[in-house]
Parts: C-alpha cells; sequence; structure tokens
C-alpha cells in the first residue's frame, strides 16, 4: 500500500515535512556516545533527527487534538528512514539488529536528557503495510476538516485530486470498519488504536460516504483553459518590443521613413570615390596633352563616320532609281528594282 497523502495543501503532509527539516545537530553529540551506534555515522544523523522530533512533537502538544496521531507519524517516518536509507529489509522491524540498537540507544539518551514527551518509539510487532495502512487512516480524520472547508465554498464540488484522494480513504475507511466491528472475532486485534478516534477528530460525519461531487468542467471552461494555455505560449515565443524615443510631433511613420544613419554612410563611402574619379578623367581630358590625342582621335573617326555614312547613300540612290526604260510594246512604265 502507498500513502495517499501526497498533495501539497493537505494537513497531513505539511506537518509530516517537518520530521525532514534541520539536521538535529543538537543532539548529535550525545548519539554519539552511544556505544551501540557511536561508530555507525547514519544511525547518529538519525538518532539525532529523531530526537529533535520528538522536541518538535513536545513544543506543539498543547491543544493539538492530533497529538497521539502525530506521534503515530513519527514512528511511521522512522520506519520509513530505516527502509530507504539505511538498508533495513526486515519487513517486521522487531527483527532488526539495526532498529534494535536504534531502540535502545534512544531510550538511554531520553532518560539521561530528561526528555519527557508522551509520544514513546513504537515496538510494535507489526508489517510496513499495516502501518502504511494505519497512517493513511489517521491522515483521513486530519485532513477532513481541511477539505469539507474548501468543497462546502464550492457548493460541495470536489477538485479532481481531492475527489480522488477522498475516494481512497473512504474505501480504506470501510473496510477497516469492517475488520473492527465486534462480529469479526479473530480480527479485532488488527484494528488500529486510533480507529474510535474518528469521533474526536470528526465529530458528527459520516466517514463512510463521499462528502462531495466530482467537480466537472465545461466544454466552454476546457476550452477557455486551451486558450489561455495558448496564449501564454504565443507570448512566450513572441520577440519583446523595443522601446522608441519621439522627439517633438513627430509619428512613427515619419521616423520610420528616415535613411539609417548606416545607409547614409554608405551612399556617402561610395559617391565620393565616383566624383573624384570623374573629375580626374575630366581634367586629363580637357588639358593634358593624353586628352588633345583623344578628342583628335574621336574627331577622325567622326569625319570617316560621316563620309562612310554618304558614300553608303549614295550607292543606295544609285542602284534603287535606275532611268527609266520605255517599253513601247505595252504602254507602260518599267522601275528597276535591286534587293539590297
Amino acid at each position: 500500500m502507498e500513502l495517499y497523502a501526497t498533495l501539497e495543501d493537505l494537513p497531513s503532509y505539511i506537518f509530516y515535512q517537518k520530521f525532514n527539516e534541520d539536521d538535529g545537530s543538537t543532539y548529535k553529540s550525545s548519539c554519539k556516545a552511544e556505544e551501540k551506534i557511536g561508530s555507525d555515522e547514519k544511525l547518529v544523523e538519525l538518532c539525532s533527527k529523531i530526537l529533535k522530533n520528538l522536541k518538535l512533537l513536545d513544543e506543539t502538544q498543547n491543544g493539538d487534538i492530533f497529538h497521539n496521531k502525530r506521534c503515530n507519524d513519527l514512528n511511521y517516518w522512522i520506519s520509513e528512514q530505516l527502509y530507504k536509507k539505511h538498508d533495513v529489509k526486515e519487513e517486521r522491524l522487531m527483527n532488526s539488529n539495526t532498529y534494535i540498537q536504534l531502540y535502545i540507544s534512544l531510550h538511554n539518551i531520553r532518560q539521561k536528557l530528561r526528555i519527557h514527551d508522551k509520544c514513546s518509539i513504537d515496538i510494535n510487532d507489526i508489517t510496513t503495510e499495516e502501518k502504511t495502512r494505519r497512517k493513511n487512516l489517521y491522515d483521513y480524520y486530519e485532513n477532513y476538516g481541511t477539505l469539507e472547508e474548501i468543497f462546502t465554498k464550492d457548493k460541495n464540488k470536489c477538485k479532481k485530486e481531492h475527489y480522488d484522494y477522498l475516494t481512497k480513504c473512504v474505501n480504506l475507511y470501510i473496510d477497516t470498519k469492517k475488520l473492527c466491528t465486534q462480529e469479526n472475532i479473530g480480527v479485532s486485534s488488527k484494528c488500529p488504536p486510533l480507529f474510535n478516534h474518528s469521533a474526536i477528530y470528526c465529530p458528527r460525519k459520516n466517514l463512510s460516504e463521499m462528502p462531495c461531487e466530482l467537480k466537472v468542467q465545461t466544454e466552454s471552461s476546457v476550452e477557455l483553459a486551451d486558450t489561455d494555455r495558448m496564449t501564454g505560449k504565443e507570448d512566450l515565443r513572441a520577440p519583446p518590443k523595443e522601446d522608441v524615443t519621439m522627439s517633438g510631433d513627430r509619428s512613427d511613420t515619419d521616423a520610420s521613413s528616415e535613411p539609417s544613419p548606416s545607409l547614409s554612410k554608405t551612399v556617402i563611402s561610395t559617391s565620393i570615390p565616383a566624383l573624384g574619379s570623374c573629375f580626374f578623367f575630366f581634367i586629363l581630358y580637357r588639358w593634358t596633352p593624353v586628352g588633345s590625342i583623344i578628342r583628335n582621335r574621336l574627331l577622325n573617326r567622326g569625319g570617316e563616320i560621316n563620309e562612310l555614312h554618304n558614300n553608303v547613300g549614295v550607292e543606295l540612290w544609285e542602284d534603287t532609281m535606275e532611268p527609266l526604260n520605255i517599253n513601247s510594246d505595252r504602254n507602260g512604265y518599267q522601275l528597276a528594282y535591286q534587293s539590297l
């Protein structure tokens, strides 16, 4: 069986996490001095944390109706630490030499330091499965009131994670109630010690019934949630807009139409050399001997072209306009034609 109360908004989960806080260094020297565990650094650390947590329970017991329940939580936490971090394999901790040495050491230290908290380290011979079942049941008692406040504000509608948690707890309570009835002779010894505390923890509540209904999302709310998620993704993908500082009454259009400084620099850098080259060739053509040679050649070439043009024109005229021959037989005129 797994732990049911794993939602971070549940009171039992919040308090249970306090057992993991701090390192218990205040009691480390006392645990280190114990002969049975002093040579095992990991057990010394666990011993220190257990003493720190016993001190925590001692400080919070006044007015806490769940004090006995929290003692059960601490015993469950100890077994959890032994299984996860200290390689304990035995299903029943009483069969583990590691647990026996830790138990004796804690008893001695509590006597020396006069730690008189009413919580006792669990020596009961029960399985890990049974410990988990009891914790789930007691957590149900502790969390019921808080969950009731939540779903009462929403017309007895539970969100899915709370509904799933309560469903498992109700089924567990029904099974445990059957186990604890007087008719079940021979199994009543397996009834959790705090089972009857339900009347104290949850007075006038029927823990065998689901206290709320599952809150079902409508199609419109689902579509709205999807739209919100898509909008969020688009916002993440959209690049940030840069702020543009405007002066006077200039509009964004005017600002965007002006050439950028880099473009102006490019135009200037290419125009100046081109103008310089044109000016150089003009001076060379106009006032140097090289320019005179170029002009003479161009003038001579122009004269040759004109003469050639005139000659060609005369030849074409002569070829196309031959003298008219009168054909007396046909009483007509004949024009000579020569194809080009």
